[in-house]
């Protein structure tokens, strides 16, 4: 329950701070990657990927997180331990986003040891 609306908040956030890029850098949907022309400032470019990027980053693991989770439930049994694993892993997760929207790339290593830490 907890950590499943905990992901659905992370999601969120993401997903607004994904939409907030949208509308500041003016790239429309569905364009992921826009080129020069749509952008032509290289800084705005790349604030813009550094934006979106933790949002596509979690949903390309959620399916992969909750399967996990799932098998953890079964296997281990314990919803305390497993509960705890999701929570930590989504504080790494929260943590990968907001040093990605830094535009710093590399700020996300820690937040990214700490979420693969815990879905292990």
């Amino acid at each position: 329950g907890l950590g499943f609306a905990l992901l659905f908040m992370l999601q969120t956030y993401l997903g607004l701070i994904t939409a907030k890029a949208r509308e500041t850098y003016r790239v429309p949907l569905p364009w992921m990657y826009p080129d020069h022309k749509d952008v032509p400032k290289e800084e705005d470019r790349h604030m813009f990927h550094c934006a979106v990027r933790p949002h596509h980053n979690l949903v390309e693991v959620i399916g992969f997180f909750v399967a996990l989770v799932f098998a953890n439930i079964y296997v281990v049994g314990n919803l305390g331990v497993c509960a705890l694993a999701v929570i930590g892993f989504l504080i790494g997760r929260f943590l990968y986003g907001i040093a990605y929207i830094t535009g710093y790339p590399k700020g996300r290593v820690p937040g990214f040891i700490l979420g693969l830490a815990f879905a292990n």
